[in-house]
């Protein structure tokens, strides 16, 4: 068995979809998230959620199959 993650952007999760279970895989996860790059705030030296636009919207494809898959 192999646990297979991942990331998408959030216009292809229905071609994704589409086509893993064209392919035989019936049974998949998404969530949907916000990512980031490498970010710091300068006046503190811990990341900080005040700069969201550095922020984009991602989805995230779990999957558990066969190793031979």
């Amino acid at each position: 068995m192999r646990e297979i993650k991942a990331f998408i952007r959030p216009s292809k999760v229905n071609d994704v979809a589409l086509n893993l279970r064209k392919n035989g895989f019936c049974c998949f996860t998404f969530f949907e998230g916000n990512r980031s790059g490498y970010y710091i705030d300068s006046k503190n030296i811990f990341p900080s959620l005040k700069h969201t636009y550095l922020h984009s919207k991602t989805a995230k494809l779990e999957i558990v199959c066969d190793a031979a898959d």
